[in-house]
C-alpha cells in the first residue's frame, strides 16, 4: 500500500472521529444520541426517503449514461463521493427544513460553528491539493477534489441551517406581534 493510500485511509478515519466528536460536543445534554420526537421522527423518515429517491435518480442518471458510452471525467472515487454527497445535502436539507435535523439535546449553534470551521479546513485543503498535486490528473477529477465537494456540501447545510433559521425567527416575530 502506498503512503498516498494510507494517508487517505487515515484521513477518512480521522473524518469519522471528528464526526464522533462533533456530535458530542454539540449536545446541550452531553449525550452522544440525539432526542427526537414523533413528530421529528416520522419527518426523518421522509427526509430519508428523499435521499433515497435521489440515489435511484442518480443511479439511473450513471446508468444511462453508461449505455450511451458518456465518459464522465473523474475518477470512480469522485463520482461514488458526489453520489454520497448529494444524497446526504437532500437527507439534511429536506430534514432542516421539517425541523427534524437536530434533535432537542442539539445546540445549532455549535453544529453551525463546527460546520463552518470543517468546510474552510476543507476549503483550504482543496486549495493546497489544487496548488501540490492538482485536482485533475489525466483528465480527470481525482480522489483529492473531494475535500472541495465536502466544503460545497457543507455550505449548502449551513445556508440551509441559516435560511431556515431566519424563517424560524421572522415567524415568530410575527406571531409574538399579533399577540
Amino acid at each position: 500500500m502506498t503512503a498516498e493510500k494510507i494517508g487517505i485511509v487515515l484521513g477518512i478515519v480521522i473524518g469519522l472521529l471528528i464526526a464522533a466528536l462533533v456530535s458530542y460536543v454539540c449536545k446541550t445534554n452531553g449525550k452522544f444520541k440525539s432526542e427526537f420526537d414523533e413528530r421529528q421522527e416520522l419527518a426523518r423518515g421522509k427526509a430519508f426517503k428523499a435521499a433515497f429517491y435521489s440515489n435511484l435518480i442518480l443511479c439511473g442518471i450513471f446508468i444511462f449514461l453508461d449505455i450511451f458510452d458518456v465518459v464522465i471525467p473523474a475518477e470512480n472515487s469522485v463520482i461514488i463521493f458526489f453520489g454520497l454527497s448529494v444524497n446526504i445535502v437532500v437527507y439534511a436539507v429536506v430534514s432542516i427544513f421539517t425541523d427534524a435535523y437536530m434533535g432537542m439535546n442539539d445546540n445549532k449553534g455549535r453544529y453551525i460553528i463546527t460546520f463552518i470551521v470543517i468546510a474552510i479546513i476543507n476549503l483550504v485543503l482543496a486549495a493546497l491539493n489544487g496548488s501540490f498535486y492538482g485536482l485533475i490528473t489525466d483528465g480527470k477529477l481525482n480522489f483529492k477534489f473531494i475535500n472541495l465537494m465536502c466544503a460545497v456540501e457543507l455550505i449548502v447545510i449551513i445556508v440551509s441551517l441559516i435560511i431556515k433559521d431566519n424563517i424560524d425567527k421572522g415567524g415568530n416575530a410575527d406571531e409574538e406581534s399579533e399577540d
